[in-house]
């Protein structure tokens, strides 16, 4: 008995979404050789130094000083970020300036003259003029070592890709913990992908985004194979194929998972209005991340376990309908013995 009304059939049609991947692969080798890695502050030479104003101001002050300021640096400068610092009079802007082989470093003073003899001339209309425009010194921020992050994060993906393949092997089959482990390593490599064809930039936190999809994409394969696990073990779901039984799972589970994920990403929204540009960065990351887990738990995860699966040599399966049987022969025998 047929009950799956799932109309997207999308395991027939595997080897052409996956030329979704081998395009995009193929684009980010391009965009890497021709422009590298998009790195953020984090692993980049930097000066910073702040901009002071030494008195309170208001909020359209503020603004119209830091709008000012843009000005000024982008005149100089393409790689720069300012941010709003401190509170009431020890408020002011905090200016940071790629400058990886620090050739910027006389050219950065220069700016810094431009800034306390031009900031508040600039904005003399709306600002008022016993505001004093200092600078502090510059400082190079060095780039942080992300080989150690790096390290550990390969670790920690490692260690829960081996328990879940251990739980998975149990509990479901060992086809289903060797699709989520091949599952875990594709959505690492289409989150790489795609951030570097997207060019989002790569910052020390940008491995939160690896681990939130790794949980998530741990939450749907899960979730979809409880439902397929409860059809392989009733009996008028014997002649299901796999495909079926996937697309049975997937009608049932798609829209929650949907509703889970959206909440998630309505989250990650709120975060980015009060945050940096890193932070920005880090968010626009997870989000991809939960696209990719999306993708890849049921397209790329449940197509390789249907191709894979065979319920004839299914052990653990075997045994548990085994268990299953005794049990309702035990039962039955109960219920007899009661009736006598």
């Amino acid at each position: 008995m047929k009950s799956n009304n799932f109309k997207f059939k999308f395991i027939v049609n595997f080897k052409y979404w996956m030329l979704i991947p081998m395009v995009l692969l193929v684009i980010s080798i391009i965009f890497g050789a021709v422009f590298g890695l998009n790195l953020d502050y984090d692993f980049r030479n930097v000066s910073t130094f702040n901009v002071k104003f030494n008195t309170t101001v208001t909020e359209n002050e503020y603004k119209e000083l830091s709008k000012q300021l843009n000005i000024i640096v982008s005149e100089k400068f393409d790689d720069f970020r300012i941010d709003r610092i401190g509170e009431g009079a020890q408020n002011g802007l905090y200016v940071r300036i790629a400058n990886d082989d620090g050739s910027f470093d006389n050219k950065i003073d220069e700016l810094k003259n431009t800034i306390e003899s031009d900031l508040l001339s600039n904005c003399k209309d709306t600002i008022d003029s016993s505001i004093i425009i200092t600078t502090t010194d510059t400082t190079d921020v060095l780039p942080k070592n992300a080989n150690e992050l790096i390290g550990y994060s390969i670790l920690s993906i490692f260690c829960i890709m081996l328990f879940v393949l251990i739980y998975y092997s149990i509990r479901y089959n060992l086809v289903s913990g060797l699709t989520f482990v091949l599952t875990i390593l594709f959505e690492i490599a289409m989150l790489t992908i795609v951030m570097i064809v997207a060019r989002v930039p790569f910052n020390y936190y940008f491995v939160l985004s690896y681990f939130v999809m790794t949980i998530c994409s741990t939450f749907i394969i899960t979730y979809v194979n409880n439902c397929i696990r409860s059809n392989l073990s009733i009996e008028k779901y014997n002649k299901y194929s796999n495909s079926e039984r996937v697309y049975d799972a997937i009608s049932k589970t798609f829209k929650p998972t949907i509703i889970f994920i959206s909440l998630i990403s309505l989250s990650l929204f709120a975060v980015m209005f009060f945050g940096d540009l890193s932070l920005i960065y880090t968010v626009i990351s997870i989000l991809i991340g939960l696209i990719i887990s999306v993708f890849s738990a049921y397209m790329f995860n449940f197509s390789l376990w249907s191709f894979w699966y065979k319920k004839s040599k299914d052990n653990i399966l075997k045994r548990r309908i085994e268990i299953e049987k005794k049990k309702s022969i035990e039962q039955n025998k109960s219920d007899d013995k009661i009736i006598v």
